[in-house]
């Protein structure tokens, strides 16, 4: 199963890295795709957090249609996750 699921936020398709009853990153394509910081986490308790405030809750989530898993490459290089990794606080602030 995969762990990427299409999902809409706010008129907005992202990917949810992760499940609506667990939470997970909720990150575009390309953020996704290029190891960028993700735009909001899903909480295991239901609420969606962006930059340490609650922008919504698992309610606010809309599934585009049945077929909402996914799989998708990571096609960051080593440099990327290096830095994020070796970096963290700075990376997640961009």
């Amino acid at each position: 199963m995969s762990l990427q699921m299409r999902v809409r936020l706010f008129g907005n398709d992202y990917l949810l890295i992760g499940d609506l009853k667990n939470g997970g990153a909720i990150a575009t394509e390309e953020q996704y795709r290029n190891f960028d910081c993700s735009f909001a986490h899903l909480n295991k308790n239901g609420n969606i957090i962006r930059f340490e405030e609650i922008i919504g809750t698992r309610e606010d989530i809309e599934l585009p249609g049945k077929d909402t898993h996914v799989e998708i490459e990571i096609e960051a290089g080593m440099e990327k996750i290096a830095d994020a990794f070796f970096n963290f606080r700075d990376w997640a602030q961009s």
